[in-house]
């Protein structure tokens, strides 16, 4: 009610992300069977319309596809039938990543949102999330396939806790600040890769 008090478009998320992990299997199975296809969509169209929202941001990850036509061909589908209803489509695409064909997909969506994140992540060693260097190499990249007015910059909000000689964890941003303030440790801006980083050690001296 607020947003739309104030004018603002409100795009809901359609996504393969569920009990904490990505399923690429279950986008699998919808995106070769062209009744589950169907429906989905289908279903989409009624939620958005039911709520009065502006249209979805499609988020899918971790594809188990050996080419990009199943991804591109549902993608083109969900336009169609969006724009038919007057409804807006966005898609979110991974940066230097093969599961997306990028100019196939600019074609079928309003705009892609550039995952301009996870340089470094909890999965490996400590490092900036989105150096800046990074980032103006994935945007030249993307902008020679994709015309530049279709293409939104995403931001991570969020950061990374790499405890020394384990996995690291994801924590939100305010986590972050508060793990900083509780162990006195100063927070520094990097002038090279325009990232936040500080170190400390917890009562476990690590």
């Amino acid at each position: 009610r607020i947003m739309r008090n104030n004018g603002l478009t409100i795009i809901p998320m359609l996504s393969n992300h569920y009990s904490d992990n990505f399923n690429g299997k279950a986008l699998h199975r919808i995106l070769h069977d062209p009744a589950k296809m169907e429906r989905v969509i289908r279903q989409l169209i009624a939620i958005l319309q039911q709520y009065k929202f502006q249209g979805v941001n499609v988020d899918l990850e971790e594809l188990m596809e050996k080419t990009n036509e199943p991804l591109v061909a549902f993608q083109q589908k969900l336009y169609d039938s969006l724009h038919s209803q007057n409804l807006l489509v966005t898609m979110d695409v991974a940066v230097f990543n093969e599961d997306y064909n990028y100019e196939k997909l600019a074609s079928c969506n309003d705009y892609l949102v550039v995952m301009a994140y996870d340089q470094h992540n909890d999965q490996g060693a400590p490092g900036p999330i989105s150096d800046q260097h990074w980032i103006e190499g994935a945007i030249a990249n993307l902008g020679n396939k994709v015309p530049a007015k279709k293409i939104i910059l995403g931001l991570a909000a969020y950061g990374y806790d790499w405890p020394a000689q384990s996995q690291g964890e994801k924590v939100s941003y305010q986590e972050a600040l508060s793990r900083a303030k509780e162990n006195n440790a100063v927070i520094d801006f990097d002038d090279d890769s325009y990232n936040l980083h500080f170190t400390y050690r917890d009562d476990n001296d690590v």
